[in-house]
């Protein structure tokens, strides 16, 4: 029997991450984007891990962009609390002031395996 994975993993990580108080889309803003706010981006396989000509496991990049105004510390530990409670690897986050919109971007390239395993008991 073939197991369908109801959420896509770009859908799985945005769920996750809008437990940190900040609003996430997939791709882009299809609206006006909220005063903060997150994108995931999903960019494709990294890895793959075959067995008798059958995929048992797969890695993924994905890059993880807020922008935020304020005190954007407190996001940057929110968001990697969920990135370690999901054991995915990441580098450290690249920030960018952006004065045309008055706000500050930190972006992070993450390493995840699909589906997320979540412990629900994470606090963020």
């Amino acid at each position: 029997m073939i197991e369908i994975q109801e959420k896509t993993l770009a859908e799985q990580l945005v769920e996750l991450l809008n437990k940190t108080g900040l609003r996430f889309a997939e791709d882009s803003w299809e609206n006006k984007a909220p005063d903060n706010y997150g994108v995931v981006e999903v960019k494709g396989e990294e890895t793959g891990e075959w067995a008798d000509g059958h995929m048992i496991d797969e890695s993924f990049t994905a890059v993880i962009t807020i922008y935020v105004t304020g005190n954007s510390a407190r996001w940057v530990d929110r968001i990697q609390r969920i990135l370690e409670a999901i054991d995915a690897g990441y580098s450290m986050p690249e920030r960018k002031h952006l004065p045309g919109i008055k706000k500050v971007s930190w972006k992070w390239k993450a390493n995840l395996y699909s589906p997320i395993e979540w412990p629900e008991a994470v606090e963020v």
